[in-house]
């Protein structure tokens, strides 16, 4: 209906939450830890949501707005036109005045409506921009603790391994009681035999 219109940009990917890492895959982490970064992330949700939602109220009270304009003005010139108060040519110059207050009010209005449409934009930027610093946050905690995880089994693995040649290290050996009993029994066994 109004050709001043232009489409705006649409807000979908709002609902598109899946891209935090998989939190769920992390071994041995904070339980606090991770309530807390669901408690961002389902507050960025609500962020998100919320301007979503004014980015509706914009895009609708600015199509109010230019129905306003059209509606005013084409009372206007149909008083001009049916009054008779007016010469025709009086009449066509009035309305000619009027169609250019109305270009010029739905400028106004158009500009007003980009201006907070870029506002929001911004703000929208700015929270998928936070969020993103919070998963890489994250994915960067995870990796961390990871890796001191696998560097702490390394060593453990190293530890292990290098037991049995530690310096200074000798065979236990046999008591006197245990050679005594030892050559007794080969002695006896001996006997039985011969």
């Amino acid at each position: 209906m109004h050709d001043d219109y232009d489409d705006f940009d649409d807000f979908d990917d709002f609902d598109n939450y899946d891209d935090f890492g998989d939190y769920e895959d992390i071994d041995d982490v904070d339980e606090y830890a991770v309530d807390d970064y669901l408690d961002s992330l389902e507050e960025y949700e609500e962020a998100l949501d919320d301007l979503a939602f004014e980015q509706e109220n914009l895009r609708d009270e600015y199509e109010m707005k230019l129905q306003e304009i059209d509606e005013y003005w084409d009372r206007e010139n149909q008083y001009i036109m049916t009054s008779g108060i007016y010469s025709e040519e009086e009449v066509q110059t009035i309305l000619q005045n009027h169609e250019q207050i109305r270009r010029e009010k739905k400028a106004e209005a158009k500009h007003d409506y980009e201006a907070e449409k870029e506002s929001l934009q911004f703000e929208r930027d700015n929270l998928r921009f936070d969020r993103e610093m919070d998963r890489q946050d994250r994915e960067l905690n995870r990796q961390a603790k990871e890796m001191e995880r696998n560097e702490a089994a390394a060593y453990a693995h190293q530890e292990q391994a290098a037991q049995p040649y530690i310096s200074g290290w000798q065979p236990e050996k046999p008591g006197l009681l245990k050679r005594i009993f030892t050559f007794a029994g080969m002695y006896y066994l001996f006997k039985k035999l011969f």
